[in-house]
């Protein structure tokens, strides 16, 4: 492939430490600000903002031609790392507790995600000091009415106990109290076979070790329960980003478990026709998705998408596809601060070489 070779930019990352792209300063890559001139590194290549795409998926769920319900859409969501999301989505969420809401558990634990970061990357930020103390304070006087529940409880259970002794109720016999049986958890094997992915999403969450999980996530696949494979790796699997899973020298199992992963869910994703999920999935030749240095990436992940639609005779469906996704070159490489480095990767240029494909399969 040496017509596509790319040009090496100079990093913005140094080891484990990120260089601000503004002022030069190396920043912790768990830090998504840095501290000397404020640069916010997003976490995002989508147009549309965190809080927009879950409201657009949610209106979608339950619909008569969706697949995905309510519940599948908030177990899937991922919380945002960039502060202007993050801070959308947790207030979103919150305002949710106190709606007489169905989903109320989803949208409580996709609170307590969001605090969660909140607190990882914004501790010290003004604007989430408010949520993350309103958090707190929630946490608190919830301690203590329990606390207090349990007092009263106790006082009452004495109570009746010494009303019983003193006879004032004359009982035969106290009849025992009956033990609770602990309800048998579904295994992720057991509730494959129940064809109900709402509970394939329980057993993950309710098993306490996966013990091979790239093989579960493979009969999750081979199965057709996509959402749920996907969630086992976004939340039950240690793994390392798209970008950083080529330094296996670094990284070791966590890089080589996602590699194989992430190839398996995007091309399950193509397959499914979840073309814009896929990209999520893709490998990365630099850390941040809409540099232009990830050129030669977008277009391979297109010319994937493309040779889809052609091996099932769809070349009209594959010319839209291009069409509307030329933006990412227009935007990253014609018009982007770095795109004179990858002239090979115009938008024209793109466009002439997929059509060609197109046209010639």
């Amino acid at each position: 492939m040496g017509l596509f070779r790319k040009k090496e930019e100079p990093s913005t990352k140094v080891g484990r430490v990120r260089k601000c792209p503004q002022c030069g300063a190396p920043v912790p890559a768990s830090k998504v600000v840095c501290p000397e001139c404020g640069w916010e590194f997003d976490d995002t290549n989508n147009r549309e903002s965190a809080l927009e795409r879950l409201s657009n998926e949610l209106q979608k769920a339950n619909g008569f031609f969706s697949s995905r319900t309510t519940e599948d859409v908030l177990s899937s969501f991922r919380i945002p790392k960039s502060k202007g999301d993050l801070l959308e989505v947790t207030m979103f969420f919150k305002a949710k507790l106190s709606s007489d809401s169905e989903y109320e558990r989803e949208y409580r634990a996709k609170y307590e995600e969001c605090i969660m970061k909140c607190k990882q990357y914004y501790a010290q930020d003004p604007d989430f000091a408010r949520l993350i103390s309103e958090h707190d304070n929630m946490v608190r006087h919830k301690a203590n009415s329990a606390f207090i529940k349990r007092i009263f409880t106790i006082i009452g259970v004495i109570v009746g106990v010494c009303l019983l002794a003193l006879g004032i109720w004359k009982i035969s016999s106290i009849v025992s109290a009956n033990k609770k049986t602990e309800q048998k958890k579904l295994t992720i094997e057991h509730s494959i076979a129940l064809n109900d992915e709402n509970a394939i999403i329980r057993a993950i969450d309710n098993t306490k070790k996966i013990e091979d999980p790239l093989s579960v996530i493979t009969t999750l696949v081979k199965s057709n329960y996509l959402d749920a494979a996907i969630y086992l790796y976004e939340n039950r699997t240690e793994h390392v980003s798209t970008y950083d899973m080529k330094w296996e020298y670094s990284y070791g199992d966590k890089a080589t478990f996602t590699k194989s992963a992430t190839k398996i869910l995007y091309d399950a994703l193509i397959n499914a026709e979840r073309m814009d999920e896929a990209w999520d999935y893709h490998a990365l030749d630099y850390d941040t998705p809409t540099y232009a240095g990830n050129c030669n990436c977008y277009f391979q992940y297109m010319m994937d998408v493309v040779n889809y639609y052609c091996k099932q005779n769809r070349k009209q469906e594959a010319r839209l596809f291009l069409k509307e996704h030329l933006i990412w070159f227009t935007n990253y490489v014609d018009n982007g601060r770095y795109g004179k480095d990858y002239s090979d990767f115009t938008s024209a240029k793109v466009n002439q070489r997929i059509s060609k494909y197109i046209n010639e399969f």
